[in-house]
C-alpha cells in the first residue's frame, strides 16, 4: 500500500507520520510552557520563538500562532493598577504660553488658563481670549456685579439659566466689554441710536426713569 502524503490518511483518517504532525505533537508537550509564556509572561512572539528554539523547535510567527489558536489562548487586556495614571510630558500653555504637566494627551491649556473639563473655559479662551487669570481680573474690576444690571453675577457653572454670567464683546470688532448677565447680553443691539430711540420712545409713552428693570430669577 502507498503511504498517503497528506495530513489525511487512508478513508479520511489523520496521518501522524508528517512533519506537521509531528510538531503538533512537539508543541503539545510544550502547551504549559506556552501558556505561561502567552497568558503569564506576556511574552512577543520573537521571543516565543526564541524559547522554542531551545527546545529544538525552529517555527514561523504562523505556525505559532496557529498553535496558540489550537490551545485556546486568549491573554486577558492589561490593566493599570488603582491609583496610577499617566504621565505625561511637560508643555506650554497654549494660552499663557507657561510650562505645565498636562492629565491628558489632548489637554491644550495649564489649569490656572481652564481649570475645568466642561468645555467652557476652552470656548471663552477660544471665542473671547478670556482664561480664568483674566476672568478673575474682570470680576474683581467689576466687583462680581453685572456690568448691565449691576446685580451679583452667577458664577455656578452648571447654571443654564438666563442669569448665567457671559462675557459681552463687540459683535464689529471683537473687543471684550465686560461680564454681564445672559439675559442682558442677548437683548444687547450693536447700535446706539437704536437703545437712544428705544428710550425716547418709552419716554414719550409715559416710563419713568425710576422703574427698575424686571430681571428673571
Amino acid at each position: 500500500m502507498v503511504e498517503p502524503t497528506s495530513s489525511l490518511g487512508v478513508m479520511g483518517g489523520p496521518n501522524y507520520r508528517t512533519p506537521r504532525a509531528a510538531i503538533q505533537r512537539e508543541l503539545d508537550g510544550l502547551r504549559g510552557e506556552i501558556t505561561t509564556w502567552f497568558i503569564d509572561e506576556r511574552l512577543t512572539s520573537d521571543q516565543m520563538l526564541e524559547k522554542l528554539i531551545e527546545y529544538g523547535l525552529k517555527l514561523t510567527h504562523g505556525q505559532l500562532h496557529v498553535a496558540i489558536k489550537r490551545f485556546s489562548l486568549l491573554r486577558p487586556p492589561k490593566r493599570r493598577p488603582k491609583g496610577i495614571k499617566n504621565v505625561y510630558p511637560d508643555r506650554i500653555c497654549a494660552h499663557c504660553k507657561e510650562s505645565y504637566t498636562p492629565n491628558s494627551s489632548g489637554q491644550m491649556y495649564c489649569r490656572n488658563c481652564a481649570p475645568a473639563n466642561d468645555g467652557m473655559w476652552w470656548r471663552r479662551i477660544r471665542n473671547f481670549g478670556i482664561g480664568k487669570r483674566e476672568f478673575d481680573v474682570m470680576f474683581a474690576k467689576q466687583e462680581g456685579k453685572c456690568g448691565i444690571c449691576r446685580e451679583p453675577l452667577d458664577l455656578e457653572p452648571s447654571n443654564k439659566s438666563q442669569t448665567r454670567t457671559v462675557i459681552d464683546h463687540d459683535h464689529v470688532t471683537g473687543k471684550v466689554r465686560s461680564l454681564t448677565h445672559h439675559w442682558y447680553n442677548i437683548r444687547l443691539v450693536e447700535s446706539i441710536e437704536y437703545h437712544e430711540r428705544c428710550a425716547e420712545y418709552l419716554r414719550s409713552h409715559g416710563a419713568h426713569e425710576t422703574h427698575k428693570v424686571r430681571r428673571p430669577s
